[in-house]
């Protein structure tokens, strides 16, 4: 009816109007401090590749390997050094050229726009109309079948992504938080990132899985661990923490089955 549609068409108006002002306010605060991240980042890799050669310099060193294999790790570990400061020299134009490659695609997107209001709007026909395509293909029993299988199949895909995207939310709001609290360098990208790709099952486990261990009650430290035992990590609200605390903190980590011979003392400023 009319009314129906009118209540609909207003309906859609609201959705549409809410999603364009999420997406206005994502692109006006987020996306910037991304870019900014991610620049900051490109400019900080050498800094960390040099300071990732000083402590393969000091491990070789105190291994008391020959001079021949130590200065063959040196060439490939300057190799790759080179490889890796080029692929952040190529990172910005890429994104830039992603940008342009967005920008063009905007009339696909206002023409997907218009498809999916006039869609939404008569879905109602478009479902009328599918089911008699199907009963016309198939005698009853097996259209009954069919019809019931794309039910089922819209409701648990529709649900499933509803929940993927929630859990996703929290989880990049819950990434943003601790590391503003332990003022981690590039918060709002890694939580960009994490949100982001727990949403895809494949990527989830290796960059939206991760444990609070440990934290203190003031939130003066914490220790965070991967679920395999693989990754850990001690964050800490001051660049050095005591020697009580430390022992503390590496003893739990013992206890949870990490090997914390392997950890990396990055020197903090």
């Amino acid at each position: 009816s009319l009314k129906g549609k009118s209540k609909r068409g207003l309906g859609l108006l609201l959705t549409y109007i809410t999603a364009f002002v999420i997406l206005g306010l994502f692109m006006k605060f987020v996306v910037p401090q991304v870019v900014q991240s991610i620049v900051g980042l490109a400019n900080d890799i050498p800094q960390y590749l040099n300071d990732l050669t000083a402590i393969l310099d000091k491990s070789m060193k105190d291994l008391n390997i020959s001079q021949e294999y130590f200065q063959m790790a040196v060439n490939q570990l300057n190799d790759f050094v080179n490889y890796v400061i080029k692929i952040a020299a190529d990172l910005i134009p890429i994104l830039g050229s992603i940008l342009k490659t967005v920008a063009s695609s905007v009339w696909n997107i206002i023409i997907g726009i218009i498809v999916s209001v006039y869609i939404l709007i008569d879905k109602e026909n478009f479902c009328a109309l599918g089911r008699k395509v199907v009963f016309s293909m198939f005698n009853e029993k097996h259209a009954n079948k069919t019809l019931e299988l794309v039910h089922r199949s819209n409701d648990t895909f529709g649900k499933f992504l509803i929940g993927k995207i929630i859990d996703s939310a929290i989880i990049g709001v819950l990434t943003f938080a601790i590391l503003t609290v332990f003022k981690m360098p590039y918060t709002l990208l890694i939580s960009v990132i994490i949100g982001i790709t727990n949403i895809i099952p494949f990527f989830g486990p290796f960059f939206g899985d991760y444990r609070i261990l440990m934290l203190e009650e003031n939130y003066q430290y914490a220790l965070v661990g991967g679920s395999n035992n693989r990754f850990l990590w001690i964050l800490s609200r001051t660049p050095q923490l005591d020697e009580a605390t430390l022992s503390l903190i590496l003893a739990e980590a013992d206890r949870r089955g990490y090997d914390t011979t392997r950890l990396l003392w990055v020197k903090q400023k």
